[in-house]
């Protein structure tokens, strides 16, 4: 298995804001094709997303919808563009 993670820092006003927004556009999440989708708040408006995949393969296929959404993010909720990160999940329980 193979994940992304992202930190998102958001604009201190925005962050109930993005919590609706990221509901309203979950078909859009699901449609990158992943196994599983979690957003950690990390408190001090900072949230960690980790998105899982079952490959490597399936997590590339997904970068252009992962862009486009950390695209909207960033255009709207964030206060500083995001790094999607790309990790091996050595083990997931």
């Amino acid at each position: 298995m193979h994940a992304s993670y992202v930190e998102l820092k958001v604009k201190p006003d925005q962050f109930e804001a993005m919590k609706n927004y990221t509901d309203s556009i979950e078909e859009k999440i699901k449609a990158v094709g992943m196994k599983q989708f979690l957003v950690l708040d990390r408190g001090d408006n900072t949230c960690l997303l980790i998105v899982i995949y079952n490959s490597a393969a399936e997590q590339e296929a997904a970068a252009p919808i992962a862009a486009e959404v950390l695209g909207e993010y960033t255009q709207k909720f964030l206060s500083e563009p995001p790094e999607r990160k790309q990790v091996e999940v050595l083990f997931n329980y």
